[in-house]
């Protein structure tokens, strides 16, 4: 037993799984907007990254804050 709450996990979990944004094939959508629409793998990385990191923080400081 962690101690930890069980909505605090399955919340980081449901979270990190939808933004996965660094990469054209993180998600099945991204994969066909990547292949359709011209892009290049760097212009996701580009994007995608700053908002990934940007994400990751507000988790960090916003989970245990709300279901901790």
């Amino acid at each position: 037993r962690t101690g930890l709450n069980p909505r605090m996990l399955l919340m980081t979990i449901a979270i990190s799984t939808g933004v996965a944004m660094a990469t054209p094939i993180g998600t099945p959508p991204k994969t066909l907007v990547y292949s359709r629409g011209g892009y290049r793998f760097t212009d996701f990385l580009r994007l995608g990254t700053p908002m990934l990191l940007l994400s990751t923080v507000l988790g960090v400081i916003l989970i245990p804050a709300f279901f901790g």
